[in-house]
């Protein structure tokens, strides 16, 4: 979470989004620090047991996960964020994205595995709307470029074109002016 992260509590939160196994990795190439090797293992471990808990492969904002052997647990709504952190929200919404990342750089089966299901989930929606219950429920009715994009490059990614060719038309033609944060993830995911 942080380095503020400092209690077994607040060690025990974890940001679905943050498991960058694939960067994880390139630290420890990089660096030589043995650590981020133990991370992406621990990382692509929670990857692995997040898909399988629910049939549409979602991740939530937040879970508690402690133990080697990573033990998950649910968050409630607004336990460490807002009302969406045991959903599949504003901060899960980049999962698509990060598991991308992480099969393009080392063509890993368990991210492979993570990614499928959750397009497959994707692929059988009209559109990609803003917010899901971890069972596959749309929250809201709206469309958002930063759940969008995220799918988008990872349709692209895995190359499945239906998928990506109506995710495509989801996406603004240009950058949003008044949402940053949408508009950031629809930056980086299109630079990969």
């Amino acid at each position: 979470m942080g380095n503020w992260a400092t209690s077994s509590y607040d060690r025990s939160k974890l940001r679905t989004s943050d498991l960058l196994t694939g960067y994880f990795k390139t630290f420890a190439k990089y660096t030589k620090d043995k650590r981020w090797t133990t991370v992406a293992k621990r990382s692509q471990i929670a990857v692995k047991k997040l898909s399988a808990r629910h049939k549409t492969g979602l991740f939530p904002d937040f879970i508690y996960a402690t133990g080697s052997g990573i033990k998950l647990k649910a968050v409630k709504p607004y336990a460490i964020e807002s009302g969406t952190d045991n959903q599949y929200g504003y901060n899960a919404c980049r999962v698509p994205w990060r598991l991308a990342q992480t099969y393009k750089m080392s063509k890993d089966a368990v991210t492979k595995r993570a990614l499928t299901k959750q397009l497959t989930f994707f692929n059988k929606k009209k559109k990609v709307t803003a917010v899901y219950t971890l069972g596959g429920k749309a929250v809201n009715q709206y469309v958002n470029t930063a759940f969008t994009a995220p799918v988008n490059f990872g349709a692209r990614t895995l190359k499945k074109t239906t998928l990506k060719t109506k995710t495509a038309k989801q996406l603004p033609k240009s950058i949003e002016k008044k949402n940053y944060y949408s508009a950031t993830i629809q930056v980086l995911t299109a630079l990969q």
